[in-house]
C-alpha cells in the first residue's frame, strides 16, 4: 500500500488515486509547485515533476500548486475532463474526478490535511463507485459488472476487520430470519389447510 509522505514534509499533501486501466490502485502523491500529467501509450498514468523548456512525449496536463491548493491545466488542446466537464483550467478541490484524455483511466483528486487520517470511509467507496458508473464509456452491463465488483472487492480490501465482521454478522442475522420466516410460512399454510 502507498504510504502517506511524512508529516514533517508538508502541512497538507495531495494525490491523485487511479481507479482504472493499468494504473488502478496506485497512488499518486502530487509533491512540488508544478507538476505535469504524463499518458502513456498504454494508458499508464504518470505524475512527475514538470522542468521548464523541457519537450516530453505524453504529457497530457499541468498541475500548479500554489498556497496548499491544487489547478490542473489541459495542455495542447488535449481534452481534460474535471467531473465530467472539458476544462482548458480549473481549480482542484477534494474528491474531484478527472479524465485524462478520451477513453483513458478515472483519477480522484484527494487533499489531506496533515493532522488527519487517512480513511477511507464506506462513502468514498460507494462515491469512487457511482463515478466511475457516471463516466465509464463502457456498455452499461459491463459498468455495472466492474461496479459492483470494484465495490465488493475494495470493501473487502479497504475497510476495517469490525466492519467486515459486522457485515458478516447482519448477513447471518437475515439469513436466519428468512429460514424463520420460511418455516412460519409453512407451519401458517399447514394450519390453514
Amino acid at each position: 500500500m502507498n504510504k502517506l509522505p511524512s508529516k514533517r514534509e508538508q502541512d497538507s499533501v495531495a494525490a491523485l488515486l487511479h481507479q482504472t486501466g493499468p494504473s488502478k490502485g496506485s497512488v499518486s502523491w502530487l509533491k512540488g509547485s508544478t507538476m505535469d500529467v504524463i499518458l502513456s501509450p498504454g494508458r499508464l498514468v504518470r505524475v512527475d515533476e514538470a522542468h521548464p523548456g523541457e519537450i516530453r512525449d505524453g504529457v497530457i496536463a499541468r498541475l500548479h500548486s500554489a498556497a496548499g491548493n491544487f489547478e490542473i491545466e489541459a495542455l495542447d488542446q488535449r481534452t481534460v475532463l474535471v467531473n465530467r466537464k472539458v476544462i482548458a483550467r480549473q481549480k482542484l478541490i477534494h474528491g474531484d474526478m478527472i479524465e485524462f484524455g478520451d477513453h483513458v483511466p478515472l483519477s480522484r483528486f484527494r487533499h489531506y490535511q496533515r493532522d488527519l487520517p487517512v480513511r477511507k470511509s464506506i462513502g468514498d467507496i460507494l462515491g469512487d463507485g457511482f463515478a466511475y458508473l457516471r463516466a465509464s464509456r463502457r456498455p452499461l452491463a459491463q459498468r455495472l459488472g466492474r461496479a459492483f465488483g470494484g465495490l465488493l472487492r475494495r470493501m473487502m480490501q479497504e475497510t476495517t476487520l469490525l466492519f467486515r465482521l459486522g457485515v458478516v454478522a447482519a448477513i447471518s442475522a437475515l439469513v436466519v430470519l428468512t429460514y424463520q420466516q420460511n418455516r412460519l410460512n409453512v407451519q401458517l399454510q399447514q394450519r390453514i389447510e
